[in-house]
């Protein structure tokens, strides 16, 4: 499992931004800030986990997750962002959002499921990731920014069904209400984002089908690769062997 530099970037400038040491957090990674752009790097699961954890730590914020999705620009989402304005539903834009998802996070793949009565976009943490609380924040803060994206893909006018979470309900959730805004259900056997049918088969009003064909041909190239780094780049366990 690995995670990208950029990705992992993001979360230390926003981790910044609200208290934390920039320069310490990057540390962690053994990496510059401008290695972290390229997106050949990719960050194995015990730092990405120390960066979380540090950054928990740094900032005192036990919404940190949350807050990262909530507040990261939508440019952050970068070629995937393109594609899903692009796209020629919101349907269609969820369905990208899923196959590329590997473009940021390997290790928090995604589904769209259609449920007769609605759609939802499921998250499950692939078994290897053992950290409990690196998951937690991290799937926060995924179907934070995941959200983000829909309300401006709908011009902000749609709300959500439904937010599921697979962990025990904390004793405040109104920041989990304030941010998803709208009913949160905890103890369900996955995370997942319920969306209206109606809603999902919408059309983009900023579609562009031939730019799509590019957009859609670049990612999977980049996809690709990524995929090939993941499974030649060796292991934690691996290195200390070596």
């Amino acid at each position: 499992m690995a995670f990208t530099g950029r990705f992992v970037l993001n979360l230390i400038q926003f981790a910044s931004e609200i208290g934390a040491d920039f320069a310490h957090l990057l540390s962690i990674t053994k990496h510059s800030e401008s290695s972290l752009c390229n997106e050949s790097i990719l960050l194995d699961e015990d730092v990405y986990n120390s960066v979380i954890e540090n950054s928990i730590k740094n900032t005192g914020d036990h919404f940190f997750g949350l807050h990262a999705g909530e507040q990261l620009n939508l440019s952050a989402a970068g070629l995937i962002g393109q594609i899903t304005q692009t796209s020629e539903t919101v349907k269609q834009a969820l369905e990208y959002c899923c196959e590329f998802a590997n473009l940021g996070c390997s290790s928090l793949p995604c589904y769209l499921n259609d449920c007769e009565s609605h759609y939802e976009v499921v998250y499950i943490p692939i078994p290897e990731w053992k950290s409990s609380l690196a998951i937690r924040h991290t799937t926060d803060g995924v179907l934070a920014f995941t959200i983000k994206e829909f309300r401006s893909l709908t011009h902000h006018k749609r709300n959500l069904l439904a937010i599921h979470l697979p962990w025990d309900e904390p004793e405040n959730i109104s920041e989990y209400q304030r941010v998803f805004g709208c009913p949160v259900l905890f103890n369900q056997p996955h995370a997942a984002i319920l969306l209206a049918r109606s809603h999902v088969e919408e059309r983009i009003i900023t579609s562009d089908y031939d730019l799509l064909r590019i957009l859609v041909a670049h990612a999977e190239q980049k996809s690709q690769r990524r995929t090939c780094l993941l499974y030649t780049s060796p292991s934690p366990r691996d290195r200390q062997k070596s």
